[in-house]
């Protein structure tokens, strides 16, 4: 993949990881650079290999194509545990969410409602 191909290698990545093959799309994503969308999936695939229970829901929701039932079930779980310390990686949160964000849209009211929620979480 070219370098200028980002939404190419973020899409076949998301087809990857669908597909199960999570190692390839990772090697896939490695070569993406400044795209929150790449980070933010890789970021999934790594809470995902993590197997923290508390945020498989909404990684699950992300997969079936319901990001931002997603985005909350992450949030929620950030707001509970996360930022205090708990077993949540606040900052893989973080990335997940930001590329969702980026591919719902920033300038949604949806994107600016789970930005200050996910900055009032991480604070």
């Amino acid at each position: 993949l070219e370098p200028g191909r980002t939404g190419a290698a973020v899409a076949l990545a998301r087809l990857l990881h669908a597909r199960g093959d999570d190692d390839q799309a990772v090697s896939v994503l490695d070569r993406v650079s400044g795209s929150f969308e790449a980070d933010g999936l890789a970021a999934h695939i790594e809470l995902e290999r993590d197997g923290s229970p508390e945020l498989s829901e909404g990684l699950s929701m992300i997969d079936r194509g319901e990001p931002q039932a997603g985005i909350e079930a992450l949030l929620s779980a950030l707001e509970q545990n996360g930022a205090a310390g708990g077993p949540v990686d606040a900052d893989k949160v973080r990335r997940v969410i930001v590329g969702l964000l980026t591919e719902i849209g920033q300038e949604t009211e949806a994107a600016r409602r789970y930005r200050r929620r996910l900055s009032a979480a991480l604070h």
